[in-house]
């Protein structure tokens, strides 16, 4: 996947989905992504996700966290209060036409460098990568 996909992909999922709630936004988003999330309260997701078994996900850097986004893949940063996806830096060739749907961006999605001092400090970084989810 491109960074100009995996943007359009979280694009349309929140235009098509104006009314979910966080929670369920990210799930859809994730899974529209072609990426597992796990279930549970934010403590139980962190849990599994630091395991490095969970469907490909592993722990990263804020910095490898930004890389993997750039290129298209999946990147999250978690806390016990929050969850984002990491949105890629550079500018994208937009593959929607439609000029509402370009506007489109969610409060769940930001660049590494848009967190604050506070969230770079608490959130946990994790990345999927297909070739994880087949090592032993």
């Amino acid at each position: 996947m491109t960074a100009s996909q995996y943007i359009n992909i979280i694009k349309w999922s929140v235009f098509l989905n104006p009314n979910s709630d966080n929670e369920k936004l990210i799930k859809i988003i994730l899974n529209n992504l072609g990426v597992a999330f796990p279930c549970g309260d934010s403590k139980e997701k962190i849990r599994k996700l630091e395991t490095n078994s969970f469907l490909g996900w592993g722990k990263s850097n804020i910095d490898d966290a930004q890389n993997f986004a750039n290129v298209g893949v999946a990147a999250i940063c978690i806390s016990e209060s929050k969850v984002y996806i990491v949105w890629p830096d550079q500018e994208t060739n937009d593959l929607i036409q439609s000029d509402e749907i370009k506007a489109m961006k969610s409060d769940l999605v930001k660049r590494t460098n848009e967190l604050t001092d506070e969230e770079k400090e608490t959130m946990r970084f994790f990345v999927y990568s297909y070739r994880r989810a087949f090592e032993g």
